[in-house]
């Protein structure tokens, strides 16, 4: 069954299988990939006789991070904001010389402290694009 969207676009429905509606047979060395994927999802990566699990990266909004980082976190805001500072990626603006119109659509700098593997703390810096999403096409 299709419908006719709002952007004129045709939406049909998805097909759905049950589980014992189709059956597939693959070759040998397509079952041995798919077999081995399966053991890697269910029991981890194996490398060298190793059993490596996933590792999730704690990131940290800036506050939090220096909080939680103290000195290590000041620092790695600081890098993060000399290394745009250097590279001339903005022009300061202060903040009295803007009017209201020009307040409202200033873009925010978001700065996250992530703790790498070797115990260094690394800052990012990015905008936030979403205050120029209604008036720039």
């Amino acid at each position: 069954m299709s419908r006719i969207t709002r952007s004129g676009r045709t939406s049909k429905a998805p097909i759905k299988l049950s589980r014992y509606e189709e059956h597939i047979e693959y070759s040998i060395p397509t079952a041995r990939v798919i077999a081995k994927t399966m053991d890697y999802m269910s029991n981890g990566v194996r490398i060298e006789k190793k059993q490596v699990n996933h590792q999730f990266v704690q990131t940290y909004t800036l506050m939090k991070g220096m909080k939680h980082f103290g000195n290590k976190g000041k620092e790695a805001a600081m890098n993060e904001m000399k290394q745009l500072h250097e590279r001339n990626v903005s022009e300061p603006v202060r903040i009295e010389d803007l009017n209201n119109n020009e307040r409202k659509r200033a873009m925010e700098s978001l700065i996250f402290l992530v703790e790498k593997r070797d115990g260094t703390v690394k800052g990012r810096a990015c905008t936030n694009g979403s205050v120029q999403r209604p008036y720039i096409a």
